[in-house]
């Protein structure tokens, strides 16, 4: 067929080429000439891709589909593959003038592409006996005026449409990125998305109000940007969803699976989990704590017996009555119990360890600079990062201590001496 050793040489001779070393005219006729070669050789791979499919050859050796197979072997995305497949499999049953023509470069592989993806099976035939109009109308007219002509005639041909699918137009990406963020990405269809919308919208409202209590109580804690309240937003409602009915008695619970590798905290796949998250997952969702040796090879399972029982959350419920940070309104039945030390560190599990957290205060509470004492009626205070004391609330009521036992007037900085009561270790 063709030596692609030379092919792909050649290529590689091309990339490496320093671009700056080149002349104004160099790099024009180079940047034309490279979209050329990039369309032949697209189609070059639709033809192939769509043979081995043709043959099931992938199937047969390697117990894969084409795309799957091809794929793994070069390192590439199957999205584009899946594109060049199904682009190859139109020229090669219905749409053989326009196959020629882009061969010949009159047309490109984009405009092939162009009218395979629009070529649904009731109006494949029309489109294919108007390939010579199609071809001359490219020649003479942009890519993108050509598009729109092609997407106009196919919807003027396709009168009935086809039948309604509850499905199109809805879709959701989940992607980890090498930092270990999620990216997430989709589109959703009208009655989708204005619910969707709706939902995140209102509970970004909610979460406003709060920030901006809590930037009232202390400068410490900023009202973030609306793109943030709308991410935290859509974790809210999944908690919410995933938790208890409230008045059930039984506080909400995410199942987390941990791994511990020398030390280092991961998820399964392997993606390191920062201290601050750990700890906030080590208060109460039911975490599996998988440790392993140096191999990978899991050596123990933990187990849950460190939270709270039904009898201590019912106590905690009666004595906390909700978050106990100062202004917050969340109910009992969507709080974490805090263990005011670490659990891992030592700390019991016991009611003057436990505080009711909101998950948004009790991730402030694991935060850098951030420390928490109890006093000898196990209200909470906090020491923030600039030296504000705060004291809690029970019952959604601020309590009337209000500073911590030790610290000094507010605005004095913090304490010479920390007060004796136990303090939350990692939230420093």
């Amino acid at each position: 067929m063709f030596s692609i050793g030379e092919l792909i040489e050649l290529s590689r001779k091309g990339a490496g080429a320093d671009a700056q070393l080149a002349g104004d005219a160099e790099l024009l006729e180079a940047a034309v000439g490279l979209a050329e070669v990039i369309s032949y050789a697209q189609t070059a791979q639709a033809h192939v891709l769509a043979e081995l499919d043709a043959r099931g050859v992938t199937d047969r050796d390697h117990g894969m589909k084409t795309v799957s197979y091809v794929a793994r072997e070069a390192g590439c995305a199957r999205g584009q593959l899946r594109g060049r497949l199904k682009t190859g499999r139109a020229l090669r049953k219905q749409f053989d003038k326009v196959d020629e023509a882009v061969c010949d470069g009159r047309v490109t592989f984009d405009h092939a592409k162009t009218l395979a993806d629009h070529a649904n099976p009731r109006i494949t035939d029309v489109l294919a006996a108007a390939q010579v109009e199609l071809i001359d109308l490219a020649e003479a007219s942009t890519f993108e005026a050509w598009k729109r002509d092609v997407i106009a005639l196919a919807a003027y041909i396709d009168t009935d449409g086809a039948e309604p699918d509850p499905y199109v137009g809805n879709d959701l990406h989940l992607a980890k990125t090498l930092d270990g963020r999620t990216d997430i990405s989709g589109s959703f269809d009208a009655a989708l998305g204005a619910a969707v919308t709706q939902a995140i919208e209102a509970k970004a409202d909610e979460l406003f109000k709060r920030f901006s209590h809590d930037h009232g109580t202390t400068t410490d804690l900023p009202v973030p940007p609306r793109k943030v309240l709308r991410a935290l937003a859509l974790h809210e409602l999944i908690r919410d969803a995933l938790g208890a009915e409230p008045g059930t008695g039984t506080a909400p619970r995410a199942e987390v699976t941990l791994v511990l590798h020398n030390h280092d905290i991961t998820d399964p796949d392997g993606t390191p989990i920062p201290r601050a998250a750990a700890d906030v997952f080590g208060c109460a969702p039911d975490l599996w704590a998988v440790i392993v040796d140096q191999m990978g090879i899991p050596v123990d399972v933990g187990h849950t017996h460190r939270l709270a029982t039904i009898a201590q959350r019912r106590a905690i419920a009666i004595r906390d009555g909700g978050c106990t940070f100062p202004g917050c309104d969340a109910p009992v039945n969507w709080c974490d119990h805090h263990h005011v030390t670490d659990w891992h560190l030592g700390g019991p599990t016991d009611l003057d360890n436990l505080v009711a957290l909101c998950r948004h205060h009790h991730g402030v509470t694991h935060r850098n600079g951030w420390t928490m004492t109890l006093d000898e009626q196990q209200v909470p205070h906090w020491t923030t990062p600039s030296g504000d004391h705060l004291t809690g609330q029970r019952h959604h009521r601020r309590c009337t201590d209000p500073d911590p036992p030790g610290a000094d007037p507010p605005g004095s900085g913090p304490p010479d001496e920390g007060p004796p009561e136990r303090a939350t270790p990692g939230a420093t």
